[in-house]
């Protein structure tokens, strides 16, 4: 009589829950995008096969523990089972992340362009103020520029870095973002890195010509017009430096998801509390 069993059931009783999620995990990366994942996940045979890994790696611990107190076999495989929730409800976490805040992220950018257009456009047009309060206009306007680039370039950063970090501390390395989120993610950054580079490019120019014009009452726009530089590499730092206690808070949201699928409402909530997902 044939056997009938999908590969992935075939191999699940020689599975730890750790190695399952990392399975489901390689199984959804074959789909380049997370609608397509998703719309496989949602039928019945599939979904139905994914809960079996779980009743799997319980049968795996029962057969390793034979013979020893029942107690100790019951918290072994509970211990298992919130292992594989916790990745789990983690990956996906990290996954659904820059997808749900893709339109976000593209607004964004969109308006940084959209800001460097209208004052490109007024500055085309002819001169209606003194020059000294055009000056000052200028850069008022650059530095509205330089925080929203700034906070942009942030998210995009602090998107790809914890995905990375994630990947690696907890899913062996795994690329944790599906293909098509990934790319429209470097993407998103080469564009505004280039975005930035171009207004650095335009602002250290006016400071050429101010430095250049001999005029000292012009002078004192310099440091006005250096300060609306652009620092890509401390905008990575500060997100790196931010990393520890982003990866701790996801992991801390993943532990929610499993304190609130056993019911452990207390807990749960302790945690919303103190990352502000509800009010104290």
């Amino acid at each position: 009589m044939p056997n009938n069993k999908s590969r992935l059931d075939k191999i699940s009783t020689q599975l730890t829950s750790r190695q399952h999620v990392y399975k489901l995990i390689d199984k959804s990366r074959e789909f380049q995008t997370m609608d397509d994942f998703i719309s496989w996940f949602l039928e019945e045979e599939n979904q139905a096969e994914i809960a079996d890994v779980f009743v799997h790696s319980a049968e795996l611990i029962r057969d390793q523990m034979k013979g020893k107190p029942d107690e100790r076999i019951q918290e072994a495989m509970k211990k298992s089972y919130r292992e594989g929730q916790f990745l789990f409800s983690l990956n996906s976490r990290v996954a659904f992340s820059f997808h749900s805040e893709f339109y976000r992220h593209a607004y964004n950018g969109l308006m940084l362009v959209d800001l460097m257009r209208q004052w490109m456009l007024e500055s085309n047009q002819p001169e209606s103020k003194p020059v000294m309060e055009g000056l000052q206009h200028i850069t008022t306007n650059l530095k509205t520029w330089k925080h929203r680039a700034t906070r942009h370039l942030y998210h995009l950063y602090h998107e790809k870095l914890l995905a990375e970090a994630i990947g690696n501390k907890h899913f062996d390395g795994r690329q944790l973002l599906f293909e098509n989120d990934r790319q429209k993610l470097e993407l998103f950054i080469m564009q505004a890195e280039k975005m930035a580079e171009n207004q650095n490019d335009s602002v250290e120019t006016s400071i050429g010509m101010l430095e250049e014009s001999g005029y000292p009452e012009f002078q004192e726009f310099i440091p006005k017009y250096r300060d609306c530089l652009i620092d890509l590499e401390s905008i990575l730092a500060e997100v790196k430096a931010d990393l520890p206690a982003a990866i701790e808070r996801e992991e801390q949201m993943a532990k929610m998801d499993v304190y609130s699928g056993e019911e452990q409402h207390d807990k749960a909530r302790a945690i919303m509390k103190q990352y502000g997902a509800i009010s104290a």
